[in-house]
């Protein structure tokens, strides 16, 4: 029997076919063409200039700018080192895992995302090396280069990411990587043109990527770091194909992306003290790679970046921890990021280097755009144990990356250690991120189940200063009627902060707040009610605790709960259970008092039973008397005056007049236009393999199901069998119009 001829084929079914076609090309060549680049090839005259410029000096440096977040002590490195020739990566922070030398494409896929990271960022390899600078053992360097070589060629060939091959941060991270080892390998008697090309093409890739405007991360500073990667590239590969024109987009970028990135204030507007950190050495990086590329610096960049280091440097603690607020780990950082500076004469970045000392003083500083305050009771002539710092933060900017909902939660550290906390940088693929990125982690008062997506304002509504009392008094507003103020105020002398918490709300709801202490403390409860003692068995201070409110108000100790979720702190990446205090109680129109008192001596030191309001009319007209060691102190509010009364003191009352705070409307609306004209202007691509797996995978089997359907229907019902083919085909028109322009556009 002779085969049919294709014409014969029914033309509907390959209609179908075709219109099936389209949509798969449309779920796909979407996804292809993102990861498509292709730089220009690498000349030998180009790879011969490569292996003379720059000077060596300026690749170290360039190479030592590194962009990601692991710090490995410099006497660990060659024990790290040698574990990865044994086939194991052991970084702080991270539990040791296997790793596959020279490469291995499942190590891509292997654990956690930020361990992923690690590995695609080739910090196996850059461990490897720097074991190499400093014992030159032959063997250290020949794993790190047949580590990047077969990482390099498995790149090249492939047409989809796998893991964090292609993550942003993943990119620009390796660079510094690549710069270190072609430092050394290109002025080896043994270079190999071949190696040096794969090398470089990796290279040129890895800047075409970070170029691409669906590439870039315009709203974190996973942007900034794109940017930063391709500087370093112009730096020490000036005579790359292509690459004057990628600096030119960089520059503009970074340009753009600082205006609302670091506010005019200094601060990182990434809503954390660990984001500022990391955003200050890219600021001073930036600078820097600048100058080697260059590029004249803004006048007005010098400003800002003083004041991101002033801000840095009050946030800092004696022993180089940072408040956990937002992202923020719990490591001590012994330097601090690098700093750059102004050449006085030449008006150029100098190199970055670390500062040895960050010198604190008293202070209350409030700013406005950024959303946050921080005070210091110290000076440089008292003992670090005697200083005592306070943050607080109601920072919300919509849009911006990296924002937990913790407005208005407050952080102290005092007598050299923390004592309130919120639960800090909660891992990516940890069980707990959805709740740490919400209201329970922090100590903000929220209602009962709110969302970290309600929408809401956060503003300073007073402020005062006198000589035994800082105060302040914000209130934040949504979602749907409720609204709470929070006026703290720190007594000075007596090591006491009052929390007071007013709430109003449009509905009879439940509004709660978590109050969490640093996982090494023991909180004792009392006869009492809502009295507390917090110490740790090995510090000889203790912090006194009272609860109280209105109608309605109770408290709960609770640690490491899960539901609901309360009671958790981040040491060094990892989750851990620590005391908590939940307060509950009606929202609408109550209070809330919460009172600490430090004692050096761990004793009560006169607290009694606790704070207590001995005068309650509205938010603006109340009185809290606060047992002390010296005497009662009585703290009232008239509008806008403070008074603060010492029991037996023969002075008057000492009163505090209450200031407004408006905050810069210009300043604000500068940001704001800045983030909005990114958003118009760069579109990230959506990264959804997996459903697009899925979606395919769901296609293929409804275009059989289809075609069988209507087979069957065409043997008996044939007129209906065309209705429905007809149909079938404006279906697929329709999905696939749906699929490409909106179900897969969703970022």
């Amino acid at each position: 029997m002779q085969p049919k001829h294709w014409r014969t084929f029914p033309l509907g079914a390959l209609i179908s076919i075709l219109l099936a076609g389209v949509v798969f090309a449309s779920i796909w060549v979407p996804e292809l063409s993102q990861w498509y680049v292709r730089p220009a090839a690498i000349t030998e005259s180009g790879l011969q200039a490569t292996r003379k410029a720059p000077e060596r000096h300026i690749l170290n440096e360039v190479a030592a700018m590194q962009l990601i977040s692991v710090e490995i002590d410099p006497n660990q490195i060659l024990a790290a080192a040698e574990q990865v020739t044994r086939g194991t990566l052991s970084l702080p922070g991270y539990q040791p895992a296997p790793i596959t030398l020279p490469f291995a494409p499942g190590d891509l896929r292997r654990g956690l995302p930020e361990w992923q990271l690690m590995v695609a960022s080739l910090t196996a390899a850059n461990l490897l090396l720097d074991a190499y600078r400093i014992t030159r053992r032959e063997h250290f360097f020949q794993q790190a280069r047949d580590a990047i070589i077969a990482f390099a060629q498995y790149e090249s060939t492939q047409w989809l990411d796998h893991g964090f091959m292609w993550n942003d941060h993943a990119v620009g991270a390796r660079i510094p990587v690549l710069i270190k080892f072609w430092v050394e390998y290109r002025e080896r008697p043994d270079f190999e043109p071949h190696v040096g090309r794969i090398v470089l093409n990796l290279v040129a890739r890895s800047a075409r990527l970070l170029a691409k405007s669906t590439f870039y991360a315009w709203r974190t500073d996973h942007g900034i770091m794109a940017n930063l990667a391709i500087l370093q590239i112009a730096a020490a590969f000036p005579e790359l194909p292509e690459i004057a024109e990628l600096r030119a987009v960089a520059i503009e970028r970074i340009r753009n992306h600082l205006s609302y990135y670091i506010a005019d204030e200094g601060v990182t507007l990434l809503h954390s003290a660990g984001y500022h950190s990391s955003g200050l050495y890219f600021f001073g990086m930036a600078l820097r790679l600048f100058t080697l590329n260059d590029i004249e610096i803004p006048e007005d960049w010098w400003e800002k970046y003083a004041k991101a280091v002033d801000f840095y440097s009050l946030l800092r603690r004696p022993d180089g921890t940072l408040p956990m607020y937002g992202d923020t780990g719990s490591a001590s950082k012994e330097l601090g990021p690098p700093l750059t500076a102004r050449n006085p004469t030449t008006g150029r970045a100098e190199p970055l280097m670390e500062r040895k000392t960050w010198p604190r003083s008293d202070s209350f500083v409030v700013y406005p755009v950024a959303g946050h305050a921080i005070w210091w009771d110290s000076s440089p002539q008292r003992e670090a144990a005697a200083a005592n710092q306070t943050v607080i933060t109601w920072s919300y900017h919509p849009g911006h990356g990296h924002k937990l909902a913790d407005e208005l939660s407050m952080i102290v550290w005092a007598h050299g250690r923390t004592w309130l906390t919120n639960a800090g940088y909660w891992p990516y693929g940890v069980w707990g991120r959805e709740h740490a990125e919400s209201w329970e982690a922090s100590n903000a008062p929220h209602l009962f189940g709110e969302s970290k997506y309600s929408e809401r304002t956060s503003r300073v509504r007073g402020l005062g200063q006198g000589e035994w009392i800082t105060f302040i008094d914000i209130e934040r507003t949504g979602p749907q009627g409720y609204s709470v103020r929070r006026q703290i105020a720190r007594i000075l002398g007596a090591d006491t902060w009052v929390v007071l918490d007013h709430f109003q709300d449009s509905a009879a709801r439940t509004t709660t707040t978590n109050w969490t202490f640093y996982p090494d403390l023991v909180v004792t409860p009392y006869p009492a009610q809502g009295l507390y003692r917090v110490a740790s068995r090995n510090f000889p201070s203790a912090l006194w605790c009272s609860f109280s409110g209105s109608a309605g108000v109770a408290t709960e100790l609770v640690s490491g709960s899960k539901t609901p979720f309360a009671g958790w702190v981040v040491m060094d990446r990892t989750p851990v259970r620590a005391p908590a205090i939940m307060v509950r109680q009606p929202s609408r129109d109550t209070w809330s008092l919460a009172t600490f008192m430090l004692s050096s001596t761990g004793q009560d030191a006169g607290f009694g039973n606790g704070a207590r309001m001995s005068r309650w009319l509205d938010g603006n007209r109340w009185a809290v008397a606060i047992p002390t060691a010296s005497g009662e102190v009585t703290l009232t509010r008239e509008g806008d005056r403070l008074l603060i009364h010492r029991q037996g003191s023969p002075g008057a009352d000492s009163p505090v007049a209450l200031a407004t705070l408006d905050a810069p409307a210009a300043e604000i609306k500068a940001v704001r236009d800045a983030f909005r004209s990114a958003s118009e202007n760069y579109r990230k691509f959506p990264e959804h393999f997996s459903y697009r797996v899925r979606v395919s995978y769901f296609l293929l089997a409804a275009l059989a199901g289809q075609e069988l359907l209507l087979f069957l229907a065409g043997l008996r019902l044939p007129r209906a069998a065309r209705a429905l083919r007809v149909a079938s085909w404006v279906m697929w028109v329709a999905g696939g119009i749906w699929l490409s322009g909106v179900y897969f556009q969703v970022t």
